[in-house]
């Protein structure tokens, strides 16, 4: 708003006035006149710019980051979910561990949080990365302690990826939380509402409303549980109970008299993977195989209740990036180079990991 308001069109207006009553002084540069208006007309830019600051502050579109931050404490939006998060992964050793000690896998680095059990002679551990955001999602495999750890210890890996992690939300991720928070109040039983409560609710990670599923007054609440796998029976009845108890439509759960809720939760869809794999000079091939099929599954869990097919490229793209993977060749999902479509309420999961070493 104030942009114009610069330093050279403050004074070049305050000499103007001084003018109209004394043109007989001189206004130059280095003039006594110059030097008294200089400063003063330095001081108002400074304080037009600040204002300037003060009013984008104000507008969700040119806040910055800590004023969206502010914006969305007041409107009720949860503001932990955009910071990042640390995934968490279970490893398996052949010897019993100490928990906290730390352990290093490629450029990451895992603190060991708790004890799971023992499994075919193999301890188990949950480790969380200490690297916060999605990059560490996809790393399985041999680690290295970076404390010291029993002797008699001879194999260490992460065979598995527990609970994926979020990148830090940018800034246009936060505008888009308050827009949609603004426009979609969660109240009377809107969509926004049931959103509320199916993301409130411990347990649950993503979900799908659908309204007008099976008439007038009914609505599905689609649930996943947290790590974006189909809920167990006795965890989908528990939610039901939370949202419209024998879904009687009286008001006896959050949803509003009337609404008669059923709560759902998805089926899977097998998805059946081949390719021709080489690999590079130095790694074990079983170990990087494994590690398809473990990133795979990942990969899976982050498109579910996302995206409305399981994209062939991308699939590719996945197990490219695997480290120790020099190229993949004539990959098949379900014997298909082609999407594989998924249903509104279905997920993909891993079937049958089909890899076929050959040379470079």
């Amino acid at each position: 708003m104030y942009e114009d308001e610069t330093y050279e069109a403050i004074i070049s207006r305050m000499k103007e006035r001084v003018a109209e009553k004394y043109p007989e002084f001189d206004y130059r540069e280095g003039s006594m006149i110059f030097n008294a208006l200089a400063p003063a007309a330095m001081e108002l830019a400074i304080l037009y710019d600040a204002v300037d600051n003060v009013l984008d502050e104000q507008f969700v579109q040119t806040a910055s980051r800590e004023s969206l931050l502010k914006m969305c404490v007041q409107m009720g939006v949860n503001t932990d979910q955009f910071a990042a998060t640390y995934c968490t992964v279970k490893a398996q050793f052949d010897a019993e561990i100490e928990v906290g000690t730390r352990w290093n896998c490629d450029v990451y680095n895992y603190v060991v949080t708790d004890y799971i059990g023992i499994e075919n002679s193999m301890w188990l551990y949950h480790m969380v990365c200490e690297t916060a955001g999605s990059a560490p999602n996809f790393t399985i495999g041999e680690i290295t302690p970076i404390n010291y750890v029993n002797n008699n210890l001879k194999n260490a890996v992460i065979v598995e990826v527990t609970t994926t992690a979020q990148d830090e939300w940018t800034d246009d991720e936060i505008r888009s939380a308050y827009i949609d928070k603004v426009n979609n109040s969660s109240i009377d039983g809107n969509v926004a509402q049931y959103n509320a409560w199916a993301k409130a609710y411990p347990g649950v990670g993503k979900h799908k409303v659908f309204p007008l599923w099976n008439g007038a007054n009914t609505v599905k609440v689609s649930i996943l549980d947290e790590d974006s796998l189909p809920c167990t029976t006795e965890f989908l009845a528990e939610f039901q109970e939370y949202l419209d108890p024998n879904v009687s439509g009286m008001g006896d759960g959050v949803a509003p008299i009337g609404a008669f809720v059923t709560a759902s939760t998805a089926t899977t869809k097998t998805i059946n993977v081949s390719a021709e794999v080489s690999v590079e000079d130095g790694y074990d091939s079983d170990a990087v195989f494994a590690m398809l099929t473990e990133v795979l599954s990942v990969y899976f869990r982050s498109i579910s209740y996302e995206k409305p097919y399981v994209n062939y490229m991308n699939v590719g793209a996945v197990l490219s990036d695997v480290d120790g993977v020099d190229f993949i060749n004539l990959l098949k999902i379900n014997n298909s180079t082609a999407n594989i479509a998924l249903a509104d309420e279905e997920v993909p999961v891993i079937g049958t990991a089909t890899w076929t070493l050959v040379s470079s």
